[in-house]
């Protein structure tokens, strides 16, 4: 259920003639259609409450006017133009106190790729547990379907990310199940220890392709949706990896690849930011996965980790829940182009 918000009093701002009926009664209607962002009390009509105020007060170009709130004194609250998109900041609420719900997914659709094992997975049951719709995409059917059984109203889509068309249909197929996406989490990825003199270059393309290529496609097949209805978030998972090297851990594939990662993450955010999508990176550390095997259990791993580690260990997959659900969600609506590193302070250095 959508989040009840009492909107205390409304700004309208108008660049010339239009009247503010219809100015209240454009932004109303959108928003009426968008309850998970918002919604009126249940008292009060969301349409016929924005005109019956707007329409106390005449507008003049480029005009600012205070409205009455419900219980009759005046306040600011936030301003409404044409089109109010909750991530590029046209229409600001004043909300009683409930921070926990910024972070509630209600009515959004998630895409989370790699969710067959490892984060991934762990990311999906996280967003599905903040109320998200999710559409989990990784290789692996048998998976997939044990995962989907868990999370009722999600669905799976078995598809090689490394292969343009199945980028494409991944995408088609959300849209098509669940009319929208609005978060996309691109954490499909590979990595191999191996030094550069024993590296060869279909191992190099191969991570580049995965890594790198596919997030910028995948970003770019879900963008028009996301602007189309307001909005959206694209998490990269990317890597600690990608703002210091790893060595002695040696694997230039992987550090080259979530390094760019990282820039393009800085990049699609400058272009879309003033479209309501905003792009981040989530930036892990040392944490249990499939790349990361044996570690746990390997002495010399972890002395090394321990020996580097401010906080002396590998991190636990919860340790990550957090800073997903504030770049997935309306918590992050002011951030953009950033990377949340989550490394137990391993870049502190």
């Amino acid at each position: 259920m959508a989040a009840q918000v009492i909107i205390t009093a409304v700004m309208i701002e108008n660049d010339g003639a239009t009247s503010a009926s219809n100015t209240a009664a454009s932004a109303a209607s959108e928003l009426s259609t968008r309850p998970s962002l918002m919604t009126a009390p249940q008292s009060i009509d969301t349409v016929g409450w924005l005109v019956l105020m707007s329409s106390t007060v005449p507008l003049t170009p480029r005009s600012q006017r205070w409205f009455p709130t419900i219980a009759g004194d005046f306040a600011f609250a936030g301003t409404v133009i044409e089109s109010p998109h909750i991530g590029t900041v046209p229409v600001m609420i004043d909300t009683p106190l409930q921070p926990f719900d910024l972070f509630r997914l209600d009515g959004q659709v998630a895409v989370i790729t790699g969710a067959s094992s490892g984060l991934g997975h762990r990311f999906a049951r996280v967003l599905h547990a903040a109320r998200a719709t999710v559409v989990v995409v990784a290789r692996r059917a048998d998976r997939l379907e044990e995962l989907v059984a868990t999370l009722p109203g999600s669905s799976a889509v078995v598809a090689d990310l490394s292969v343009a068309d199945d980028r494409a249909r991944v995408a088609a197929e959300a849209i098509d199940r669940h009319g929208r996406i609005d978060v996309l989490v691109n954490n499909a990825g590979v990595g191999h220890k191996v030094a550069v003199e024993d590296e060869d270059l279909e191992t190099f393309r191969t991570a580049m392709e995965l890594n790198v290529t596919a997030v910028w496609h995948l970003s770019k097949l879900c963008s028009p949706s996301m602007i189309a209805n307001g909005g959206g978030s694209i998490v990269n998972v990317a890597s600690m990896l990608g703002h210091v090297g790893a060595t002695p851990v040696k694997q230039a594939h992987y550090c080259a690849s979530k390094g760019a990662v990282v820039n393009l993450t800085r990049e699609l955010a400058l272009q879309w930011a003033r479209k309501g999508v905003r792009v981040n990176a989530l930036c892990p550390g040392w944490f249990p996965s499939e790349m990361t095997a044996g570690m746990e259990d390997d002495e010399a791993s972890q002395r090394f980790i321990a020996q580097m580690s401010p906080i002396p260990r590998m991190g636990a997959a919860h340790e990550l829940d957090g800073a997903l659900l504030l770049l997935a969600s309306r918590a992050s609506t002011f951030m953009t182009g950033q990377s949340v590193i989550v490394d137990g302070g391993w870049t502190a250095r």
